[in-house]
């Protein structure tokens, strides 16, 4: 089968459930980004695209602080039309060509997989879905990243194309200016060959990986100052082990599994291992290999998180996704036990369950976290002219700022959100008194005040307890209205 010919990549002769399937997903999509409000990275999105492409890839490199790949392609789209939808639509759309790639990549590593299954696999895992509906790169990610691994399989393991060889190093370059986490699965892909002993390959994938470098240089600079701007942040050895691998567990995991207590999910997780357990499967040289692409990468993300103190999230480690599909068709296709089949559609229930409850958990309000069209909705109804509504934090400002059309003046606090340079600790409170100056009775004239919280409240390291502290010292609370992932008092000077 050569190389790059998809038309020979036949899904089953009777395809229109699949037809009407992949309508029914991406007519969802459709819905959602036309529905969803948005939040404050896709609000950095539309200020980093808003003044061309020039102005984008410069604002990527510096506030961003990300390869400009993807805000170059949104800038350019954003000249058809700057809707949120139209923004959100150019995700959806990577997700397109998806399917093809991920059959070819299921024909050569598992023939004797069903490529429908895979697809069904991967375009319905928690991430990918909410991928499609976000005004980032993550869905170009997922793009590039399956090709790059079908080029490595054709090319590399067990594969000898030269010309998926060379399509590999394109893709790569490309690679590494979407994300330069690419890097580490370049690196991976290294060491599998090294555990495959292929060692003609090896020295093409080493000449490959030094041009990609050298095509790096021109960014060097950039990159330096990211790394020791976010060397700055200071975390301990455990913090940064649990750094490195949370970013990957979601990819394995229902969403909520980390901060969830529930004993179901405990049973379901030991009833998929004892499953594939109980399945023998066959770990050879070549699983091996793939695995080691992902125990490398994963290496070195615990290590930046452990040493460079640099903060690492799913967005990132989504470059180990396909190399973790590999090893998944290539575990699952290799099961000796008689009752093998039994184990996988064990396994398949098990991994429905556990992604449909997933995505109720993520879409099932019909919001998102901070839900700030229906914030700005009651706010618009409630809040007068001489009130003042104060955000907290920032970044809650920005998609707040979107929908609220009141009179009444809003502050973020402590202050807005920098879109020229990304400073994480402007954007926390660092005692009573900063708060004090922002929002006691005395600085408002005391009026009467509408607190919106959110994100900022939930998690750690953002000072919110001495907004607490104000708050029951010089206020009193007329009302609160809760909404899914914010809250809204209503504040009267004592």
């Amino acid at each position: 089968m050569a190389f790059g010919k998809l038309s020979r990549e036949r899904f089953p002769k009777n395809s229109l459930p699949l037809i009407v399937g992949g309508v029914a997903y991406f007519a969802t999509l459709l819905y959602l980004i036309f529905t969803l409000p948005t939040w404050g990275d896709e609000e950095y999105t539309f200020a980093t695209t808003s003044g061309g492409v020039l102005y984008a890839i410069a604002h990527a490199f510096s506030f961003e602080q990300q390869p400009p790949l993807y805000f170059a392609l949104v800038a350019l789209w954003r000249s058809f039309g700057s809707a949120v939808w139209w923004v959100r639509l150019l995700s959806v759309l990577f997700l397109v060509p998806l399917p093809l790639v991920i059959v070819a990549i299921a024909r050569r590593v598992a023939p004797q997989s069903r490529p429908a299954v895979v697809v069904a696999f991967v375009m319905l895992q928690t991430f990918v879905v909410w991928a499609a509906v976000e005004a980032r790169g993550y869905t170009l990610d997922l793009l590039i990243g399956s090709c790059l691994t079908l080029a490595f399989v054709a090319g590399y393991l067990p594969g000898s194309s030269r010309r998926a060889r060379g399509l590999f190093f394109l893709v790569s370059l490309i690679a590494v200016y979407q994300q330069y986490y690419f890097a580490f699965v370049l690196i991976g892909m290294t060491a599998a060959l090294i555990v495959a002993r292929r060692w003609t390959g090896l020295w093409a994938l080493l000449a490959s990986n030094v041009l990609v470098l050298l095509a790096l240089l021109p960014a060097a600079q950039v990159i330096h100052a990211q790394v020791g701007e976010a060397s700055s942040l200071h975390v301990g050895v455990i913090k940064g082990i649990t750094n490195g691998l949370s970013g990957y567990l979601p990819f394995l995991l229902p969403r909520d599994w980390l901060s969830s207590r529930h004993l179901v999910y405990d049973v379901i997780f030991v009833g998929a291992l004892a499953a594939l357990a109980f399945a023998r499967p066959q770990i050879d040289r070549l699983v091996l290999a793939y695995a080691s692409i992902v125990a490398v990468a994963l290496m070195l993300f615990v290590a930046v998180g452990t040493f460079g103190g640099i903060l690492v999230y799913s967005r990132h480690e989504v470059v180990l996704f396909f190399p973790s599909l590999v090893v998944l068709l290539l575990v699952l296709t290799r099961l000796r036990s008689p009752k093998a089949a039994i184990a996988r559609r064990f396994l398949a229930a098990i991994y429905l369950v556990a992604t449909f409850g997933s995505l109720i958990t993520l879409f099932g309000n019909g919001t998102r976290d901070g839900d700030w069209i229906r914030v700005a909705a009651f706010l618009n109804r409630s809040v007068s002219a001489r009130d003042v509504v104060v955000v907290f934090g920032p970044e809650e400002t920005m998609p707040l700022g979107r929908y609220y059309k009141g009179s009444a003046e809003m502050r973020a606090l402590p202050h807005p959100a920098s879109l020229v340079r990304y400073d994480f600790s402007a954007l926390v409170l660092h005692g009573d008194g900063e708060v004090e100056a922002a929002i006691a009775p005395r600085v408002l004239g005391g009026r009467r005040v509408w607190l919106v919280t959110g994100y900022a409240c939930e998690a750690t390291g953002y000072g919110c307890e001495y907004l607490r502290n104000v708050v029951a010292r010089d206020y009193r609370v007329l009302q609160e209205q809760r909404f899914f992932g914010s809250e809204v008092q209503e504040l009267e000077p004592r």
